[in-house]
């Protein structure tokens, strides 16, 4: 439950702060409330990095979108419709993270063995 509502913080947060400063400001609040549920760190870690990379991009407020259609010279409207079926599968795959923690901790605990 913890997990869902931190994506959906993210995702806001990530729709008007670039991920590095919204990094400074969260994870020294949410890592020990995470450390505390028993949430993997490397797992949390991604979960927060794919959330704020998706809210980058998230219409109507996202950054990236609005600098990348001014780029373009484009208007919002068509950098979304554009960019929504990618939008679509990140959610897909936060969402297979969030559920199923091996997808982010399989391969370090492949590499360097079983962490404490």
């Amino acid at each position: 439950m913890f997990l869902l509502v931190i994506n959906v913080l993210l995702l806001v947060v990530g729709m008007v702060m670039e991920v590095n400063a919204a990094k400074v400001m969260l994870l020294p609040v949410l890592f020990p409330i995470s450390q505390e549920l028993g949430i993997d760190p490397i797992h949390f870690g991604v979960v927060i990095t794919v959330n704020l990379c998706i809210g980058l991009v998230t219409p109507p407020i996202g950054i990236v979108l609005a600098v990348a259609s001014a780029i373009g010279k484009i208007s919002i409207g068509e950098g979304t419709r554009g960019v929504m079926p990618f939008v679509l599968v990140a959610f897909v795959v936060l969402a297979a993270l969030t559920f199923f923690p091996v997808l982010s901790t399989g391969l370090p605990d492949l590499l360097l063995g079983e962490r404490p």
